[in-house]
């Protein structure tokens, strides 16, 4: 469900005008309003598959949405060259100017206590609900996940979701790079860390944080090797980049297709190597043989780059067809399989 579509169903939309016309980070590189869309859609999705509450109309969503909505609002973006006004305060660990997120929370925190004194709030929501919710999106954690509530444990997962939404390299990694101030090569690098060892907390969480870990590595490691090309140069295919390949082969022959989409299931094995199509890809055997002597093999970056968009394209598939993808769950309710 959209964001939009939840708000309204949820009478929340008094208070999604007051963010957007309030929010003075709405524009940020990457805390910005459309962070906030994707928190609320996640959080709803959440919600809905971890049972939080019986419908939509419960305190329990609303608190949870409430806190989704305002979580990030007035964030300085991380870095005070973005907030002028606040810099050289010194805040920073070891007296840096790096904003500590903690001081974020308070800002998100002090707004959503001031709608409430003002008297602009919504009925059966509890206040300090929304605020140990949005206490929960504090990075570095703050709150132990023995003591999040289920709301909490809900919004911690979601925030991290924006990173599965198709738009990592331009909005995640570019707008993290300019909150933070790294480089793009050194933001990269620490994001491919931090996503291996992201820890999901609910069911929810971790399903879909392992359906769209191995895409979102591969698609950094890609753009990070990208990055190393100057104008006229070639970049030099290094043995490990053919045994990773390899690797990946291996486990797309393993996969089964058994309900597929009969047009995917044929593609994805004429594909494969020992398939027809002229853009199979090579044995795991072959990669492994090549990567002993990558000498021999002068028009290797060319195939390389072939290689990598049908692995890609593969893998694609499989997820299109997973039975845990939504897509999936529809076609086959369609069918009369369920």
């Amino acid at each position: 469900m959209r964001y939009y579509e939840i708000i309204e169903k949820m009478g929340l939309e008094p208070w999604w005008a007051d963010f957007i016309k309030t929010n003075s980070s709405n524009r940020l590189p990457y805390h910005n309003m459309q962070h906030t869309m994707f928190m609320i859609e996640d959080c709803y999705e959440g919600a809905m598959s971890e049972g939080l509450a019986p419908n939509l109309d419960h305190p329990l969503i609303k608190t949870l949405i409430l806190a989704a909505i305002y979580h990030d609002w007035g964030h300085t973006g991380g870095v005070w060259h973005l907030n002028p006004k606040l810099r050289g305060a010194g805040l920073g660990p070891g007296g840096s100017d790096a904003y500590p997120d903690s001081e974020n929370v308070k800002i998100a925190i002090e707004k959503v206590r001031s709608l409430l004194e003002i008297g602009f709030w919504p009925s059966g929501v509890s206040l300090n609900q929304v605020i140990n919710t949005i206490r929960a999106t504090e990075y570095p954690y703050a709150v132990p996940v023995e003591d999040l509530t289920p709301a909490g444990r809900i919004i911690r997962d979601a925030d991290l979701q924006t990173s599965t939404k198709g738009l990592l390299i331009p909005h995640v990694v570019y707008g993290l790079s300019e909150e933070l101030g790294y480089p793009i090569e050194v933001l990269i690098q620490g994001e491919i860390k931090f996503l291996e060892s992201a820890e999901l907390i609910t069911d929810w969480g971790k399903r879909r944080w392992s359906l769209h870990l191995p895409l979102m590595i591969e698609e950094l490691n890609v753009f990070a090797n990208i990055l190393q090309f100057s104008v006229g140069e070639r970049k030099m295919i290094a043995p490990l980049d053919l045994q990773r390949l390899a690797v990946r082969v291996e486990n797309m022959m393993r996969q089964r297709t058994h309900g597929w989409n009969p047009a995917d299931e044929l593609e994805f094995h004429q594909r494969l190597p020992g398939g027809y199509d002229r853009r199979k890809l090579p044995s795991p055997e072959d990669l492994r043989q090549m990567a002993l002597d990558l000498k021999s093999h002068p028009d290797l970056h060319e195939k390389y780059r072939l290689w990598i968009a049908t692995a890609l394209a593969l893998e694609d598939l499989i997820r299109e067809n997973d039975p845990r993808n939504p897509k999936r769950m529809m076609r086959d309710m369609a069918r009369g399989r369920f």
